[in-house]
């Protein structure tokens, strides 16, 4: 896992379109970096990016709520 990959990843769920923001969307972020990422450490990278992004945001907001929704399509895999 790159630092590069783990920052742009953050800086999607941040600031990113919330329409645009999904579990999909968040694997897509990691694999077009690092494209032989490990299901566990994308797993472990997403799960990074998505507690540091919702410390960045107002809990309750809709995209704190999205974001709980990547996690749950995440661990799904």
């Amino acid at each position: 896992m790159t630092n590069n990959t783990y920052v742009k990843l953050c800086d999607f769920l941040v600031n990113a379109d919330e329409e645009n923001i999904t579990g999909g969307s968040a694997i897509y972020q990691v694999i077009e970096y690092e494209p032989w990422t490990s299901k566990f450490k994308l797993k472990s990278m997403i799960g990074r990016a998505v507690s540091f992004a919702n410390n960045q945001i107002a809990r309750g907001s809709s995209r704190y709520k999205t974001l709980q929704e990547v996690m749950q399509e995440v661990n799904k895999i």
